[in-house]
């Protein structure tokens, strides 16, 4: 268990290398939301799985203040539904940018083939 009865995963992270092995999403604690906030369970479940992926991608457990990162979510921020809320920040938009091309980089070199070549846009 967390150790955070209120929140709705986990994502273990290697501090060294800054890399995610597992997450896990409480569905109880994201069904318990949706009805309290009267949302849709599946915006709600695809948000906190969006989230701890975001661990796994960022490499972090860290929680800012706002955003979708955020370590709190209440049933007044699924009501008001405001789109900040529920993405992720600009700095962690290039975060997960500047990783993303170093794994394709990483591919590269290990041989794979890129597979925005199958799709026309490179």
């Amino acid at each position: 268990e967390d150790g955070n009865r209120r929140a709705f995963g986990y994502s273990l992270i290697d501090p060294t290398t800054a890399t995610g092995t597992l997450s896990t999403v409480y569905v109880d604690r994201v069904d318990w939301l949706a009805s309290t906030g009267k949302a849709v369970r599946a915006e709600v479940l695809g948000r906190a799985i969006t989230h701890e992926l975001g661990h796994q991608l960022l490499g972090s457990n860290d929680h800012p203040a706002r955003g979708l990162m955020r370590e709190t979510w209440t049933a007044e921020e699924l009501t008001r539904n405001r789109a900040e809320d529920w993405q992720f920040s600009h700095t962690q938009r290039a975060a997960l940018h500047a990783r993303w091309a170093s794994w394709g980089g990483l591919a590269r070199r290990a041989g794979a083939r890129d597979p925005r070549a199958a799709f026309g846009s490179e």
